[in-house]
């Protein structure tokens, strides 16, 4: 369940307001448990899981009787500053998203952090995946 997919729901979305990401994030947490919950396993919360919101939400979904495993991606500044220019819309926001890439590198909020800097997106895919497999026993 992709957080952004949810926050396009809203009728007048404003990507810089942390209120409506905080709406979109518990919505698509809830979403990701009763999707769980009906035997659709395992699913995937994804998100930028910035400004301490990871430990949050791992807590909320254990409290519900979650299996969890995290994942974070990182890029060096480099190849994320080239990425993002290539990328139109939400999410290009070059500032944001070094600083959020660094706050990633720097908390070490989850089980694993994938260096993608040389990775395609489908390794990447592939990398987590594997973690995923290996932590839930799947």
């Amino acid at each position: 369940v992709e957080v952004d997919d949810v926050r396009h729901m809203f009728t007048d979305v404003d990507w810089g307001n942390r209120q409506q990401h905080a709406a979109a994030l518990r919505a698509a947490t809830l979403a990701a448990m009763e999707l769980t919950r009906t035997g659709n396993r395992p699913c995937l919360l994804v998100d930028c899981f910035g400004r301490g919101t990871a430990p949050q939400t791992v807590n909320l979904l254990e409290s519900m009787g979650a299996s969890v495993a995290t994942v974070s991606l990182w890029a060096s500044p480099e190849v994320l500053q080239e990425r993002l220019r290539r990328r139109d819309g939400p999410g290009s926001d070059a500032e944001l998203a070094l600083a959020m890439n660094e706050e990633v590198r720097a908390s070490r909020v989850s089980d694993v952090l994938v260096d993608t800097t040389h990775r395609t997106a489908v390794e990447a895919a592939a990398t987590v995946w594997a973690h995923v497999e290996e932590r839930l026993c799947l």
